[in-house]
């Protein structure tokens, strides 16, 4: 007798936002990386994560629409330009992208939000599988999920913040000053790869008071802000 494959249950989203405009790099979310625009690489492995029921992107660009949905993602409507700035909040492009859902399916599809932003592109499907696992075992208790990478160097002495434009100020404790590093407690950086949110939280705060952290390696948290990721990217990419 043979078991029957388990069914998996979709009640996830996946929204990827790709706005037009950027201030690091002109036309960031289409520059060629590896071969191909940067948005295609979260495209490509967001299609192979079996627990989204859409992969969509939100634009407020027709040559970014063209793109991605030539790469198998949706991209059911356009985001208003005040929508697309560069000091946008995330929960209010999400917002809108749901509420676009809504009016095209009354019974909605899907229960929680996995957002992923095209900086991130070197991220994998494990990754996205993984982190939706943990996230849905940890539901309940848990107001959202996180993407996060370990920081290799966090000995307060050497944490310094700019005052006055040249002046170094570090805001060392007393209690770790003289703390070997081994000592120390483990601190992890938010990457930006991957947020799972809750859809009946959209409306409340982006990522809640309980989010939980998926601790992602440092090959695959590279975040593209300037030319100077990109070419870091591109070299990852080549030796894969």
């Amino acid at each position: 007798m043979y078991r029957t494959k388990q069914k998996v249950k979709k009640n996830f989203i996946c929204i990827i936002p790709a706005r037009s405009k950027s201030k690091g790099i002109k036309n960031k979310n289409i520059r060629i990386l590896g071969g191909r625009p940067l948005i295609y690489w979260t495209i490509k492995e967001a299609l192979k994560c079996k627990y989204f029921s859409k992969v969509i992107v939100s634009t407020d660009s027709l040559k970014i629409k063209k793109i991605s949905e030539k790469y198998g993602a949706e991209c059911p409507f356009l985001r208003p330009k005040k929508l697309s700035g560069d000091r946008t909040p995330s929960a209010m492009v999400i917002q809108h992208a749901i509420k676009q859902l809504n009016n095209k399916n009354k019974k909605g599809f899907f229960q929680y939000i996995v957002l992923l932003q095209p900086t991130s592109p070197l991220r994998k499907v494990q990754d996205l599988d993984k982190s939706i696992k943990i996230f849905d075992k940890k539901k309940n208790e848990a107001s959202s999920l996180v993407s996060v990478t370990e920081v290799e160097d966090n000995h307060p002495a050497r944490m310094y913040y700019m005052k006055d434009k040249y002046l170094l100020k570090n805001k060392l404790s007393e209690k770790n000053s003289g703390a070997p590093r081994q000592s120390l407690k483990k601190m992890f950086l938010r990457n930006g790869a991957i947020y799972i949110l809750k859809r009946k939280n959209l409306d409340k705060d982006f990522i809640g008071k309980k989010p939980i952290g998926f601790v992602m390696p440092k090959d695959r948290s590279i975040n593209i802000d300037d030319e100077f990721d990109l070419k870091i990217a591109n070299c990852v990419i080549k030796k894969k």
